[in-house]
């Protein structure tokens, strides 16, 4: 199982706390954003969208909006 906290105020008393109790469990493995892992597939894949796209013009909402399904 996975979990993931957001924890707005880490500097908090409370949080740190948590965040020691968390990392005293020898079953728990505690990452930061910074540290999450990105497979190389998935940046190429980022990579190739980003050299792909034309962003000369941008499309008018006004007139897609109306190509939409909503239910």
């Amino acid at each position: 199982m996975k979990l993931t906290l957001n924890i707005p105020d880490v500097s908090s008393n409370k949080a740190i706390s948590l965040i020691e109790y968390l990392n005293s469990l020898d079953f728990i493995t505690i990452e930061t954003e910074e540290e999450l892992p990105v497979p190389d597939w998935h940046k190429q894949i980022v990579r190739e969208r980003i050299s792909d796209s034309v962003n000369e013009k941008p499309m008018d909402w006004d007139l897609i909006k109306e190509s939409f399904k909503l239910d």
